[in-house]
């Protein structure tokens, strides 16, 4: 099998996150559910995993770091907790479904507006020119998932600081892939799988939550193992937000994958190699476009080109694993022109190989002239 679907998941994985996954299922309770030892090794393994999560991203506050099923899980938490009623919220013409129909959907209801900036030409001005005297929050992709596209957060910050807005930041495609300092980014809320570049697994995401003191309402209520009696959810966070029993083994995971990528970023700058190579590769084909951007950031390549759902059809019948169709974000495709077609994905990672990625692109090129149909 050749996988190249690192943006959908990270495969295969670490094989430190295997053993660390199956130790978690061996010795952990439920964290604040007992004060046993099964119990407390439950809520340890959950703190070094927020304290990971620190110091992987240069943060200061463990307790701001709140888990979540996903980071889809993650965006509407801190989009429902943080809007403010009757303002305007801006958006990128980049977001995944996960912003824009949590955002649609508050729109519909009343209780905001919003509009979409677009990421091309002069980013700051495009923002600059849609702001309104009640814009009160900004959610942008760190990285597109459909071009690999990175947003230039640093002087959104600034802005979004200088006007007082609300900065919420989807990571999805950026955590593990772009070196991102929190300590010296203006931020409101930072929000990331775990199961992609991260390198844990399937079931857990999370939020950095930069809490100033504003109002943020419950997404979810529930048990906390804290404060039984109390009608309501802890006003502090992470319990605030983390109703229910937290996916352990799942949280555990992500923080072996954590210490992983650590001893591995350098190696970040070979992938990034294989993803220009692969680009180069297609583009010798003058009847495959590339649809990937200049600011690519995320080792992904995705392209257009004649009959490319029979070519994603050979693809998968080869054991080659790719994305094709669209991405969940119909204004990113609406926005490079491939709202009615589509395009094919590839999506490298730290196990990807140059004779992976030299054998997709030469079938590639041999499928879309004919050679293998």
């Amino acid at each position: 099998m050749i996988y190249l679907d690192q943006a959908a998941t990270s495969f295969p994985k670490p094989k430190e996150v295997i053993v660390g996954v199956v130790r978690c299922l061996e010795r952990c309770g439920n964290a604040g559910r007992g004060g046993h030892k099964a119990s407390l090794e439950s809520a340890k393994e959950i703190y070094d995993c927020r304290c990971a999560i620190c110091d992987f991203f240069h943060y200061q506050a463990p307790e701001n770091v709140i888990f979540t099923y996903n980071a889809t899980y993650a965006l509407n938490t801190v989009i429902c907790a943080l809007y403010k009623e009757g303002s305007h919220v801006l958006i990128s013409d980049l977001e995944h479904n996960a912003v824009y129909r949590p955002v649609l959907a508050l729109a519909s209801e009343g209780k905001i507006t919003y509009s979409v900036f677009s990421h091309k030409g002069n980013v700051i001005e495009n923002i600059r020119a849609q702001i309104r005297d009640n814009t009160d929050m900004l959610i942008c992709t760190q990285s597109s998932n459909v071009t690999g596209f990175a947003l230039p957060l640093k002087e959104i910050g600034a802005l979004s600081k200088s006007k007082k807005i609300k900065l919420i930041i989807d990571a999805s495609q950026g955590a593990g892939h772009i070196e991102t300092d929190l300590t010296s980014q203006y931020f409101t809320a930072y929000c990331a799988p775990a199961h992609k570049a991260l390198y844990g697994i399937q079931g857990c995401g999370f939020a950095i939550i930069n809490q100033n003191g504003e109002l943020m309402r419950e997404f979810i209520r529930g048990g906390t193992g804290s404060d039984p009696f109390s009608a309501t959810m802890p006003a502090e966070i992470p319990e605030h937000f983390e109703a229910g029993t937290l996916a352990t083994p799942c949280i555990c995971g992500l923080r072996h994958g954590i210490e992983y990528l650590q001893k591995h970023k350098d190696e970040l700058d070979y992938t990034h190699y294989l993803a220009k190579r692969l680009e180069e590769i297609l583009q010798e084909n003058a009847n495959i476009h590339i649809v990937s951007e200049k600011g690519n950031k995320s080792f992904i390549i995705s392209f257009t080109c004649p009959e490319q759902d029979e070519l994603s059809q050979a693809l998968a019948d080869k054991n080659i694993c790719i994305r094709g169709g669209f991405h969940c974000a119909p204004l990113a495709h609406t926005s490079i022109g491939t709202q009615n077609t589509g395009c094919i994905r590839a999506s490298l990672g730290l196990f990807t190989s140059k004779k992976d990625i030299e054998t997709f692109g030469h079938f590639v090129s041999q499928w879309v002239n004919g050679s293998y149909r």
